[in-house]
């Protein structure tokens, strides 16, 4: 089938998402749906969450339930993507989650499983996509990252902020690398949005806390204290994200909120600050 739009010529695009089931990922699917003529493959672990979607848009939405740990089984959605839509122009890797806990507190295995979702599967996923994106000289990849992958302002949020500061220096480099094939890659820094983030159910805690050592339990409040209180309006988030997806020039760092742009601001400061107090010694290093 040919998805060219008949208006313009031009190829309607195709989305590919990881992490639909609900928060971001859910209100990005339902938002290219509701606004555009493009076609989204929305994958997951819990396709039940996408039932009433994709009766509604049958035509134009393709659910596939994808571990997103399990390189066969990316590549198997990326084939059958391929069948259905020919294409993919969007790559969103939006899929991971939370852990609360102090760097003594988690364990190795921990941890690593952590990496394993939020860090290795954006290195899988991209690794399978983007042939599909030099073939066709095309495509924008956003990584979500999030404000604390730039500046990493709260305590018990060790092994978070460290997956998401490693997925935007990943993205920093594939940026470079994939220029010359016209695919622009941007990484995401979203603030504070009204998901369920901060849910219990939406991230794990340190199995073994040392309570009166660190104050885990009383960060662990404040997540349940805001949960539904965040001032981020997803949609919001999810426009920003189409119309990035349209510009001839997205931006590689992209903070969203304001909170998010705050907290960058900052860091931003901080950096500079600390680079001009030590500079009268750190400049003086060449041999």
């Amino acid at each position: 089938m040919d998805y060219r739009n008949k208006g313009t010529g031009n190829w309607d695009k195709v989305w590919f998402i990881t992490g639909t089931s609900q928060g971001i990922g859910l209100t990005l699917v339902q938002k290219v749906l509701e606004t555009s003529k493009d076609r989204v493959v929305a994958t997951t672990r819990n396709t039940k969450a996408l039932c009433d979607l994709e009766r509604q848009h049958k035509d134009r939405l393709l659910v596939l339930e994808m571990d997103i740990t399990k390189e066969d089984i990316i590549q198997q959605c990326v084939e059958e993507s391929l069948k259905r839509f020919q294409r993919i122009d969007v790559l969103v890797n939006n899929a991971g989650y939370g852990v609360l806990g102090s760097l003594e507190e988690l364990t190795q295995q921990e941890i690593k499983d952590h990496f394993e979702v939020n860090v290795f599967s954006v290195f899988n996923v991209c690794r399978h996509v983007l042939p599909v994106m030099r073939k066709q000289m095309s495509g924008t990849i956003f990584n979500l990252s999030s404000m604390v992958g730039f500046y990493s302002c709260f305590p018990g949020n060790v092994s978070y902020s460290a997956t998401k500061f490693a997925i935007a220096g990943m993205t920093e480099s594939l940026a470079l690398e994939v220029s010359k094939f016209n695919i622009r890659v941007v990484i995401v820094y979203p603030g504070r949005f009204a998901t369920n983030f901060f849910a219990p159910t939406s991230y794990k805690r340190a199995e073994k806390p040392m309570d009166g050592i660190y104050d885990t339990k009383e960060i662990e409040q404040v997540c349940v204290d805001s949960q539904g209180k965040q001032k981020g309006d997803p949609y919001k988030l999810a426009k920003i994200l189409i119309v990035a997806a349209n510009s001839e020039k997205p931006p590689l760092h992209l903070f969203i909120g304001q909170d998010s742009i705050s907290f960058a601001q900052e860091k931003l400061k901080i950096i500079q600050n600390d680079i001009d107090q030590w500079k009268h010694l750190t400049m003086n290093t060449d041999r």
